[in-house]
């Protein structure tokens, strides 16, 4: 299918948005996409939602693995590596939200880094288990949530 936005690439997603109770949806390629992030978050700006964010301190807050400054996530609404996330929880998740309408990054990820989607369901289901009292199912779900996690824990 080709992007709704430019007709000229393949659309790889879509975004949503709700008017007046009627929810549409349409399907854009990644440079669109991109761009629509950006625009959004230009117009969040505007409102001074971020300005504490833009300051020259963020320059010096970075990730320790790849050293993408709070500055370039702020301003390209893209994290460097998926560390970024753990690494800069406190500062981008205002941003995660924001842009994504979530508190957990929605979207690709290497293949190397924790599906914290399929985490966040597993724990869940965990508490259930353990609430049920059943012990079993909780410990295969522990077992599960700590191959995701590279063993740690």
């Amino acid at each position: 299918m080709l992007c709704q936005k430019c007709k000229k690439r393949e659309a790889t997603g879509y975004m949503e948005k709700t008017v007046g109770g009627v929810k549409t949806r349409v399907y854009v390629c990644p440079e669109c996409f991109k761009q629509a992030q950006l625009e959004m978050f230009s117009s969040l700006d505007d409102f001074g939602l971020f300005s504490g964010l833009a300051g020259s301190q963020n320059t010096r807050v970075k990730c320790p693995k790849c050293g993408t400054t709070l500055r370039e996530i702020t301003e390209s609404c893209f994290v460097g590596c998926p560390y970024c996330y753990t690494e800069l929880a406190e500062h981008i998740k205002p941003i995660i939200r924001n842009v994504q309408s979530a508190a957990m990054h929605i979207g690709s990820r290497p293949d190397d880094a924790p599906n914290n989607a399929e985490i966040a369901d597993l724990e869940e289901r965990l508490s259930r288990a353990v609430a049920s009292e059943n012990y079993e199912q909780a410990y295969k779900l522990k077992e599960r949530i700590r191959q995701l996690k590279g063993g740690k824990q």
